[in-house]
């Protein structure tokens, strides 16, 4: 018995507070404004640098969509809308991907990277 009960919390206290905070850090970082989280809080791990690396490439594409529909009349300003949901919905997601552990990209420009 005393086997038993000494090597459940050893084994809970190692994998899964890790794994936790790592999966926290990386959801965070899906929001693209704060994707330089996982930088700070774990820089050398692959996950956390995937994430971080999604994060700022939807924070570009995202910015860049903005300034181009800005320009466009009239079409421009009715796809704004549109273009805010979609990043909403792709945010959205990331965030769902990165809490269950798994490291998909985004469509279309997920294969950029820019933080290695």
């Amino acid at each position: 018995m005393d086997q038993a009960t000494s090597n459940t919390p050893n084994s809970n206290t190692g994998n899964s507070t890790g794994g936790a905070s790592s999966h926290g850090t990386a959801a965070a970082a899906r929001f693209p404004i704060l994707f330089w989280i996982p930088l700070i809080s774990s820089p050398k791990t692959a996950v956390g640098t995937f994430h971080a690396n999604q994060g700022l490439v939807h924070l570009l594409t995202w910015i860049a969509g903005n300034i181009i529909l800005m320009f466009i009349p009239f079409l421009g300003w009715v796809l704004l809308p549109v273009w805010f949901i979609l990043n909403v919905v792709l945010s959205i997601m990331g965030i769902v991907d990165a809490s269950k552990g798994g490291m998909k990209p985004l469509p279309v420009v997920g294969h950029i990277t820019l933080i290695k």
